[in-house]
């Protein structure tokens, strides 16, 4: 009966420890997300990023304000669409030898956004780099998140907790 106890008291420990507590951050005043406790803030310069390391994954969060003299009509849907297609063709650029999969239009409340996922050989496994791309407020938001093939039964839930948990308050 004791090695028993011993096994489940072991066996629960073991769970506790890869639980992992996510806070609301707000981002701005129109967008929130949560992240797990530890992250790491970068702003300055109109450059903004948070870094978040989670036991499966890797979050990535940036936000650019727009340059109106390059995307003077980035509001109007066709000009939003262009710069999200424009978007994944740099990433297609600066990535060569990775795919681009499952690649779709979505919304976030009324606001569109683009999802795609970067798959990348590295030669010691499949790195998968999630991204969600998102326009509100005169700026534009990019969540990524990032696992390694080999964690996917862990890491797709965690990625989808992450990407369900973007608020925008517009």
């Amino acid at each position: 009966m004791k090695p028993l106890i011993l096994i489940l008291t072991l066996l629960i420990l073991s769970n506790i420890s890869y639980a992992q507590e996510w806070e609301i951050v707000k981002i701005d005043s129109t967008v929130s997300v949560k992240l797990p406790k530890g992250f790491s803030k970068t702003d300055k310069d109109d450059k903004y990023s948070l870094v978040a390391v989670s036991p499966w994954g890797t979050i990535l969060i940036f936000k650019t304000l727009d340059d109106k003299m390059s995307t003077p009509d980035i509001e109007k849907d066709k000009h939003l669409k262009k710069y999200y297609d424009d978007y994944i063709k740099n990433v297609r650029t600066v990535s060569p030898g990775a795919n681009i999969n499952d690649e779709k239009d979505g919304k976030l409340g009324a606001l569109k956004v683009k999802d795609f996922t970067l798959q990348i050989d590295t030669g010691s496994g499949v790195l998968y780099r999630n991204f969600r791309l998102l326009h509100a407020s005169s700026a534009t938001y990019i969540f990524e998140f990032l696992y390694q093939d080999l964690h996917s039964e862990f890491a797709v839930p965690e990625k989808e907790k992450f990407f369900n948990s973007i608020e925008v308050n517009e």
